[in-house]
């Protein structure tokens, strides 16, 4: 399991198992080791064990593609978004750039629209200079789909922030990577991949 935390914050993912070309994640937020959620929440709380209650379950496609999208944010300073598949989680990081929640965005909001001057220098103008030293933020959004008596997935529900150095981050990406290698080998997502591209041709 790759663990990012930030002070008593933390979100976890793990890769739990292979089936037909879906890879599972249990994906967890936390706040000093306890899930935030209240794991009751989720419909498919009975299936799972004592231990890994208030995980959110998510799934990609053949590949994990939440692995590139931190690399880029990573390397490149890139900001991007994954969804697993159904959108049961979307998973946001915000490099170098404002997120919504961001308070520099609220002050900056009000300090336009009260200049009354077009003399007046825009505070957005700024922000570029500025992001050379903002901390990556991680927003994970946890769609009602994934509840109880939920009627699908709405593209609503719950979100957790976490603000982080490119190191916390760097350092999680590799855990996860590494994780990731030993999950494919262990599951033979190579070969599964390429006897299933045989078939096709």
């Amino acid at each position: 399991m790759a663990i990012l935390r930030n002070d008593h914050l933390s979100l976890e993912i793990l890769y739990s198992y292979f089936d037909t070309g879906w890879i599972h994640y249990d994906i967890s937020c936390r706040w000093r080791d306890v899930p935030i959620l209240n794991p009751a929440l989720f419909w498919d709380d009975h299936l799972v064990p004592p231990d890994r209650k208030g995980i959110i379950s998510a799934c990609d496609l053949d590949r994990c593609s939440l692995l590139p999208l931190l690399h880029e944010a990573i390397y490149f300073g890139k900001s991007g978004v994954w969804y697993s598949l159904p959108p049961a989680v979307a998973i946001a990081v915000y490099a170098n750039e404002i997120s919504p929640f961001d308070p520099e965005e609220l002050e900056e909001s009000i300090s336009w629209h009260r200049s009354s001057s077009s003399s007046d220098p825009d505070p957005r103008s700024t922000r570029e200079l500025r992001s050379l030293k903002r901390p990556i933020e991680i927003l994970v959004g946890v769609d009602t789909g994934t509840f109880n008596h939920s009627d699908g997935y709405s593209e609503e529900g719950a979100c957790f922030r976490l603000r982080l150095t490119t190191d916390q981050l760097r350092t999680f990406y590799e855990d996860l990577r590494a994780e990731y290698d030993t999950f494919c080998r262990e599951h033979e997502i190579d070969n599964y991949l390429r006897d299933r591209r045989n078939a096709d041709d």
